[in-house]
C-alpha cells in the first residue's frame, strides 16, 4: 500500500472511511505509522500543509465484495414504510444490507446508516438510486466534521 516501503503500520482514517477505488493519500503520523485519507477529505486538505509528511499510497490488488464495507447515510422526513422503501432500493439492485441503524428525532426527521458491501461481483458500486418521497439526503457516510451533504 505504501510505495517503496514494505514494513510500515498503515491504518485507514475513520474521518473519511477510504475504500478501494477512492483517490487516497498517506500521512506519516507521529508514532502511529501512515494514516490513509481520501484525497478530498477535509482533514487531508489540512494535512497537506505539512507536505514533508505526505507519502504516496495506493490500493493493493483487486477488491472483492467481501473485502470492505461502505456506510450509506440517509436523512429524511419520517413516514410509514420509509425503511421498507430504502431497503427495497438495495434489494432491487441485489445489494445485501449488512446492518442498519435508524434514529427518529422529535422534529420528525430520521437518520439512517446502512452498511453494504463495497463492491459486488463485476465491480458495480452500491446503488445510487434514491428512495422516492420525503427524502432530504443520501450519501456515503463520513465521520468527519462538515461532511453532511443535503439535497433539498
Amino acid at each position: 500500500m505504501v510505495k517503496g516501503v514494505d514494513d510500515v503500520l498503515v491504518r485507514l482514517s475513520r474521518c473519511c472511511n477510504p475504500v478501494p477505488g477512492d483517490d487516497i493519500l498517506g500521512f506519516v503520523t507521529r508514532g502511529r505509522g501512515v494514516s490513509v485519507h481520501r484525497a478530498d477529505c477535509p482533514n487531508a486538505i489540512e494535512l497537506k500543509k505539512e507536505p514533508e509528511r505526505i507519502i504516496d499510497v495506493s490500493w493493493e490488488g483487486t477488491p472483492s465484495a467481501s473485502s470492505y464495507q461502505v456506510e450509506v447515510y440517509i436523512e429524511g422526513i419520517d413516514r410509514t414504510n420509509l425503511l421498507l422503501d430504502v431497503t427495497r432500493v438495495f434489494s432491487e439492485t441485489g445489494t445485501n444490507v449488512l446492518s442498519c441503524t435508524t434514529n427518529t428525532h422529535r422534529d420528525g426527521m430520521v437518520e439512517m446508516t446502512l452498511s453494504v458491501p463495497g463492491l459486488r461481483p463485476g465491480g458495480d458500486r452500491p446503488p445510487h438510486q434514491e428512495p422516492r418521497g420525503s427524502r432530504r439526503g443520501f450519501r456515503r457516510a463520513s465521520h468527519g466534521a462538515g461532511q453532511t451533504l443535503r439535497k433539498r
